[in-house]
């Protein structure tokens, strides 16, 4: 009984059998329905075909979601840590607000507190037209700082 109680302790330890090449580990889901909660609110919902994590990080693609505002967004692939603090989205997305912006842009870069688009930006609708280089927006002090060329065109409101 002894020498059984030995084996299982060794068993226990033993290191798990390395995976077969070309198979990685993690856990792909399909048809998700995803949602992102800030304490008691939601801030995040919405749907993709198709999510991988692995090793604390995830990749979502063909994501089509409502943002706590009502914007919306839609992007093709976003990669990004578990726990939602910094990411990218790759080029592709379109975020489209409540009032009438639309906005379309290459490969963007998110943290919690600042949105980098290092691709030509585009923006349209709510009454401007915006098209640059690079943008930079700060989140807490709602700024958006637009790189050049950047091309303007504002409507006059009546």
């Amino acid at each position: 009984m002894k020498r059984w109680a030995q084996l299982l302790v060794i068993a226990a330890c033993a290191r798990p059998p390395p995976e077969p090449p070309g198979q990685a580990g993690g856990l792909e889901l399909h048809r998700v329905t995803l949602e992102a909660w800030r304490g008691a609110q939601r801030t995040v919902r919405g749907t993709a075909p198709q999510i991988r994590y692995d090793r604390g990080a995830f990749v979502a693609t063909g994501v089509d979601a409502e943002l706590q505002d009502g914007a919306r967004i839609h992007t093709q692939d976003i990669r990004g840590d578990a726990d939602g603090n910094a990411g990218e989205l790759r080029s592709g997305t379109v975020l489209r607000t409540l009032d009438g912006c639309t906005i379309t842009g290459g490969l963007a870069r998110y943290t919690r507190t600042q949105i980098t688009v290092d691709a030509p930006f585009h923006l349209e609708g709510c009454g401007a037209v915006v098209d640059a280089k690079a943008v930079r927006y700060d989140v807490a002090q709602h700024r958006a700082v637009f790189e050049g060329p950047v091309t303007t065109h504002v409507e006059a409101q009546r």
